[in-house]
């Protein structure tokens, strides 16, 4: 059985390589000059780039919202409390 991320990482690599493999054709059926194709290819590959940070920075966020768990003296028990701090003097 397959899980569902490993099915999504088949996909997404599986897209990846169509579009490697397909970038060639595209790039010699635009009708441009090298200079131009190369400053939308600087567009596109910042545009990615940025969508991409935004969304890591919020899943970020995100996480960093919610709250840790307590690894404080009222969540241990009262001989580990004991202990932790015969260890600490």
């Amino acid at each position: 059985m397959i899980s569902s991320t490993h099915r999504s990482g088949l996909v997404l690599v599986s897209a990846a390589a169509a579009a490697w493999s397909l970038g060639g054709l595209f790039t010699r059926l635009v009708d441009v000059d090298s200079w131009t194709l190369i400053a939308w290819r600087g567009v596109f590959v910042f545009a990615a780039v940025l969508v991409h940070l935004l969304v890591r920075e919020s899943e970020l966020r995100a996480a960093s919202a919610r709250p840790a768990a307590s690894v404080g003296p009222e969540t241990l028990s009262p001989q580990s409390a004991a202990d932790a701090a015969d260890h600490i003097h």
